[in-house]
């Protein structure tokens, strides 16, 4: 979780070189990495020692951050060219080639039928999760400087740890607490404070009309 939330560092950071207007300030860096110390926070007690595998794995987490990254810049710049849904759909089909083909390279079976609530599972994670979710991030990417958007990702382990303790009965830290109140500081942070280059604010923008 600490890894993959580093994705908005890396979009800030890349947005700089390939979106105009997008420019580094001190308020977003700052508030990124308050953000993201959160995150740390929250995850703190759960991180162990490095092992051969489990640095592997973090790599691997790493080169999907870089990568999601690379993908909300490219979002950003199809602006006005290509729908929000249209990428989801693209990407939908790109992903789940490579996840058959690299099953068939494991020897993994994919043609099992499980029981019903795989099914719900899945239906969610597809209908809800992934496909409107996406729709929604693509749509909010290309209406909003994506260093200022990917902000909102920081939210994403607290409430993970929050829906954790209301419907599993996980227990709730003062730990979580506070990475979740850096989390929070470091959006306000970014997105009150963010002025560009030109003295500009950058506070999201409310949902324009199409033309």
């Amino acid at each position: 979780g600490v890894i993959l939330n580093s994705q908005p560092l890396m979009t800030a950071l890349l947005a700089r070189f390939f979106v105009s207007k997008d420019r580094l300030s001190t308020p977003k860096v700052l508030g990124a990495l308050i953000g993201f110390g959160g995150v740390a926070v929250v995850f703190g007690d759960r991180l162990g020692s490095l092992s051969p595998t489990a640095l592997h794995g973090d790599l691997l987490i790493l080169l999907a951050a870089l990568g999601w990254a690379v993908a909300n810049i490219l979002t950003k710049r199809l602006e006005g060219k290509v729908a929000p849904s249209t990428i989801v759909v693209w990407c939908a089909f790109g992903s789940s080639l490579a996840f058959l083909l690299t099953s068939g390279l494991r020897h993994e079976s994919v043609l099992k039928l499980p029981d019903a609530r795989f099914w719900i599972a899945v239906t969610y994670l597809v209908l809800l999760a992934t496909t409107y979710s996406f729709v929604l991030w693509n749509r909010l990417i290309q209406r909003n400087l994506p260093s200022l958007a990917t902000s909102f990702c920081f939210l994403t382990p607290g409430a993970s740890v929050f829906f954790g303790w209301l419907i599993l009965k996980e227990p709730l830290t003062s730990g979580m607490m506070l990475g979740t109140a850096l989390v929070a500081a470091g959006i306000v942070l970014a997105n009150l404070f963010g002025a560009n280059g030109d003295g500009g604010q950058t506070r999201l923008r409310p949902e324009r009309e199409d033309r």
